[in-house]
């Protein structure tokens, strides 16, 4: 039979350092929080900007131009043979599980993918550019310029920052 010879209030081992690493662990928690680098407020930035509402450009000609800022979206069709119902869905980006984790902003490339969302939000408007074939060839003033159908073009995210 063993009987205890301390006191339960008497402290042992290396109860100090224990101390002093669990201070500078909320230390160091503290200093994130202040500075917004938590995974946790990481995420919450990238939802917010992600899921920002965007405004579309509105055509006063009825043409689309480069600068435009669009929503691609393919409109529900009358189910031939299925038994689930089909809907709208629209062009969305997709970010990868790093990015959502240590990114405050989508960076290009990232991959796209088909959202049932169809609300025009940062992740699903694109703005559309000409076509380079090499980031060094300076582009075109393009702006307000109507798109032809044979016209290369590249849809970029819209400036979420």
């Amino acid at each position: 039979m063993s009987l205890r010879t301390y006191n339960p209030s008497v402290r042992m081992g290396n109860w100090n350092e224990d101390v002093y690493l669990d201070e500078d662990l909320l230390k160091d928690f503290l200093d994130k929080k202040d500075k917004g680098e938590l995974l946790i407020q990481k995420l919450s930035n990238l939802r917010r900007n992600v899921l920002k509402k965007i405004d579309l450009s509105i055509s006063t000609d009825g043409f689309v131009h480069f600068g435009d800022v669009v929503i691609l979206i393919n409109r529900d069709i009358e189910p031939v043979r299925t038994f689930s119902p089909l809907f709208d869905v629209s062009l969305s980006a997709n970010p990868d599980e790093i990015t959502l984790h240590t990114k405050v902003s989508l960076e290009t490339p990232c991959a796209v993918s088909a959202s049932t969302n169809v609300r025009p939000q940062a992740r699903n408007a694109f703005v559309i550019t000409r076509y380079r074939c090499s980031q060094f060839i300076p582009s075109l003033r393009t702006e307000n310029m109507l798109i032809c159908y044979f016209a290369a073009i590249e849809l970029r995210y819209t400036s979420i920052n």
